[in-house]
């Protein structure tokens, strides 16, 4: 009886157990068809072009000469014509430095040449009695030769009365100090009825020049040496003077509104930065920049018929840079590529692996392997390199 029951509950489970079995297998089979269908997944052909990059260095702006304005003699400073910051004109009057003695010398040296032409006068007017009584052997030869001597000591004494008068209005002229060319006034450390002079500790002030403005900045070495192996010339000179126009960041973020030129470089490297001394040139002509200021130097670099691809379509292993590459039956690779990045951190530039109009997978690549095949979805590069604030690709 307990047989015949244990016979029936086994004919009930059987199908049960035969119905789950089948389903299973029903949704493997699903799975194995699934798993075994390419993915979708967006891709880019790859495109030539041209594109600017730029390497940003501090600097600090300077005016192209630099001078103490320092008087040349002793006295009070009787007015300031200028004010600090002041833009001013060669020529203009800056100070006025009171010294009654040169007043004195002048008006003591005028004197000096009345009486010297007063006394050449009446050694002429001797002269001229002497030289009849010569002649008629009145008197002897010897008083018209003394004569004639005590002209020419009067004729001496009159030139050195008026060099002393030239040197007494050279001084007095001291008094009063001019600017030597256009420029901006700096720093007047002094006020009026302040004595000075020559041996002063301080200036009256400085003034810059300021057509010109010269910008300094500093390269490290590393810098400098790509910059030599890109650019033509037979030397630092003539490869900086192929590298284009540089532009100027002022402090608020701006552009400068005139480009400048790399003019000079040092030869020496700093050994405790490792950095050289560069200058960059930039014309002053609405008096924006100011010695002193601070900026930024931008070194343009311009890539023509290179490759650009976005920096989200690579990947890094071991310190090197990887696309996957889709090939003409979809299947990909993944390829290293030698790259240099772009400003904005969206793009690479691509110096070796990849060729124009390969195809790269642009996302969805983690779990692709070597060998995989997909179904490329395309994008357009134009439409990539417009998003963002990323430079846009000219096509050749």
């Amino acid at each position: 009886m307990k047989i015949q029951l244990a016979m029936k509950v086994i004919r009930k489970i059987i199908p049960a157990v035969i119905l789950i079995v089948l389903i299973s297998c029903s949704q493997g089979n699903k799975n194995d068809r699934k798993m075994s269908q390419p993915r979708e997944l967006p891709v880019m052909e790859v495109e030539v072009g041209d594109v600017t990059i730029y390497d940003d260095y501090p600097a600090n702006i300077e005016g192209m000469q630099v001078i103490e304005i320092r008087p040349k003699i002793e006295g009070y400073i009787e007015k300031i014509y200028v004010q600090e910051g002041a833009s001013v004109k060669k020529g203009q009057l800056l100070f006025h430095i009171k010294n009654p003695e040169y007043e004195e010398e002048v008006k003591d040296t005028k004197a000096g040449i009345e009486s010297a032409e007063s006394d050449l006068r009446s050694a002429r007017l001797e002269l001229e009695k002497v030289k009849p009584l010569v002649e008629n052997d009145i008197i002897n030869r010897f008083e018209l030769e003394s004569n004639e001597l005590e002209i020419q000591a009067k004729q001496a004494a009159l030139v050195q009365a008026k060099a002393s008068l030239g040197k007494a209005k050279n001084n007095l002229g001291y008094t009063y100090i001019n600017s030597p060319y256009d420029g901006v006034i700096g720093n007047i450390p002094y006020r009026v009825g302040a004595l000075v002079s020559s041996s002063s500790s301080e200036a009256l002030t400085t003034l810059s020049e300021n057509s010109v403005m010269y910008v300094y900045f500093s390269m490290n070495e590393r810098d400098l040496m790509s910059l030599s192996r890109e650019l033509p010339g037979k030397n630092l000179q003539e490869k900086l003077s192929n590298l284009g126009n540089a532009q100027l960041i002022l402090s608020d973020g701006s552009v400068y509104n005139e480009p400048g030129k790399i003019e000079t470089a040092s030869s020496l490297v700093e050994t405790t930065t490792g950095a050289i001394r560069m200058k960059a040139v930039f014309p002053n002509s609405e008096g924006l920049l100011w010695s002193g200021a601070s900026a930024t130097v931008r070194l343009l670099h311009n890539y023509n018929s290179v490759l650009l691809i976005p920096q989200s379509s690579t990947s890094e292993v071991l310190n090197k840079k990887l696309v996957y590459v889709v090939d003409n039956v979809n299947k990909v690779k993944s390829t290293a590529i030698d790259v240099i990045p772009t400003n904005d951190g969206q793009y690479y530039i691509v110096n070796k692996g990849l060729r124009e109009r390969d195809k790269i997978v642009l996302e969805g690549f983690t779990s692709l392997k070597d060998g995989d095949e997909i179904v490329p979805r395309m994008k357009d590069a134009i439409t990539l390199a417009a998003k963002g604030s990323s430079p846009e690709i000219q096509k050749d």
